[in-house]
């Protein structure tokens, strides 16, 4: 009969020794749904910082078309684009005006947006011009990459904020 005690006290000993399969399966489940959940929250915030961070280059580049302006006496025209802000112009008046204020951007190279595409410079017609008070506009093609005149995923300094 001691004998027999003593083997059933070695056998439960064993059982509540250890974790059963099922224990371990649960636990790495209730982590596997944690890690899910701060996976989602990271990949938020960091879609957040990136058009965050591409609209302050916006606003900072059209910033620096604005200095132009007032140094040349004119908006860059659409075919000469953002790269007058880095380059003098080819006539030689505006030319000498650009060397006392220009280049326009820090570093003498125009930055890109957080996906590395260039920003894209459109000058507004002259109705345009009258009713909304841009003359031109600067804004990131956005996440998708397409060109959408400043719409749809587009970043624009101009628009309102969303959130």
């Amino acid at each position: 009969m001691l004998m027999q005690e003593i083997a059933m006290n070695k056998t439960r000993n064993r059982r509540s020794a250890g974790f059963t399969l099922l224990e371990i399966m649960l636990v790495l489940l209730i982590l596997t749904m944690l890690a899910g959940g701060a996976v989602v929250g990271v990949v938020k915030y960091q879609a957040r910082a990136e058009r965050d961070t591409t609209l302050l280059t916006v606003t900072r580049i059209e910033e620096a078309v604005n200095q132009y302006r007032l140094a040349v006496g004119a908006f860059p025209d659409e075919d000469e684009g953002l790269q007058m802000l880095i380059a003098p112009p080819s006539d030689e008046v505006q030319a000498e005006r650009w060397q006392n204020g220009g280049p326009f951007v820090v570093g003498g190279k125009l930055p890109k947006d957080a996906w590395g595409r260039d920003l894209l410079y459109k000058v507004t017609d002259e109705d345009e011009a009258n009713t909304t008070g841009l003359y031109f506009r600067v804004y990131s093609p956005g996440p998708n990459g397409e060109d959408d005149s400043g719409t749809g995923d587009d970043i624009p300094a101009w628009a309102e904020d969303e959130d």
